[in-house]
């Protein structure tokens, strides 16, 4: 699978939730969630649409990060910042934007 191919139906049946029970701001959410998961692997990488493509191990990411993104909405936390160690070790693997 491609991130490309990822809808806001995979991101649902990922997140456990019923699709079709969604009303259209939970629809919205996932759909931001989605965008943002993509968005966030392209800015850490340094890599276009098109070569997110390539890498398959990037599909779990969208869907680990998606998962933060939809569960964690709040403005602000109590927690300290978490790195999800999966996540950065496979970014890192693709990364363009090493120092």
């Amino acid at each position: 699978m491609k991130i490309s191919e990822i809808k806001i139906e995979d991101v649902a049946h990922y997140l456990k939730l019923d699709f079709s029970d969604l009303d259209e701001q939970e629809k919205e959410q996932l759909t931001y969630t989605l965008e943002n998961a993509k968005d966030y692997i392209k800015r850490y990488t340094g890599l276009t649409d098109e070569e997110i493509d390539e890498h398959d191990d990037f599909v779990i990411v969208v869907y680990i990060l998606a998962t933060e993104f939809y569960e964690n909405r709040q403005y602000q936390s109590d927690k300290p910042f978490y790195v999800n160690k999966v996540v950065q070790s496979i970014l890192d693997m693709h990364s363009n934007n090493l120092l």
